[in-house]
């Protein structure tokens, strides 16, 4: 079955994609994973482009012993590690934990599950739960509150026991470093996430990322950025 590594993009990010996938495809490469980047017209019965995350790992976990979703705004600086290492066998999934001014918080930009009838079930859950009531991080909200966890807007901080979290492990931080909380996670992160700004100023500072590390694609981006 192997293990598959997937992004998304849908409108106007769009236009990540050239900037984030010649240095994901090299990513997968190096460490056995199949590439998969889904369809940007998937149906979602209403709900916005952030849910697609859900239904792409539920139909991908029947297919991988493993995935790991990758957000398309994340960068990943440490191309000579696996990130899989990280993650304890006994482990249905592994997540990054989100440490911001709010507290912490789990985050779904950078997210693996092995194919196991707990990880099907928890994701069915996420779905079936759905939006959290006047939460601002759609999955992430509704991933965070089972696990026990309350979420933005408020104040973030694990409140409540889960019967989820025995299965649940997380990721060295550095793999999922937000940029809008950490300033200096582009030189010490092994992903950095841009997260929290508009698209275009995204598709800019990933640019420079990829520049200033030399990561494959590098070469096209600094070419258009010296057309511009």
């Amino acid at each position: 079955m192997g293990r598959a590594l997937a992004t998304y993009a849908s409108g106007d990010q769009l236009g990540l994609l050239p900037v984030v996938l010649p240095h994901l495809e090299a990513y997968a490469r190096q460490h056995g994973y199949q590439l998969v980047v889904a369809d940007p017209d998937l149906p979602l019965r209403g709900r916005s482009g952030h849910w697609a995350k859900v239904r792409i790992l539920q139909e991908l976990l029947g297919e991988h012993e493993t995935v790991v979703w990758v957000d398309n705004d994340i960068v990943l600086r440490d191309q000579g590690s696996d990130l899989l290492d990280w993650m304890c066998p006994e482990d249905f999934q592994a997540l990054c934990m989100e440490h911001g001014r709010a507290g912490p918080a789990p985050n779904t930009g950078l997210w693996a599950l092995r194919d196991t009838p707990q990880a099907h079930a928890f994701l069915r859950a996420v779905w079936e739960m759905g939006p959290r009531p006047d939460a601002t991080l759609n999955d992430q909200a509704t991933v965070a509150s089972l696990l026990g966890f309350s979420y933005l807007p408020d104040r973030t901080r694990p409140l409540n026991p889960s019967r989820w979290l025995a299965g649940t492990g997380w990721l060295d931080p550095l793999w999922n470093t937000l940029l809008v909380h950490h300033p200096h996670a582009g030189v010490v992160g092994r992903g950095v996430h841009f997260g929290g700004v508009s698209v275009a100023r995204k598709r800019m500072l990933m640019s420079q990322q990829i520049i200033n590390d030399r990561l494959p694609g590098w070469e096209t981006l600094l070419r258009e950025a010296e057309a511009e």
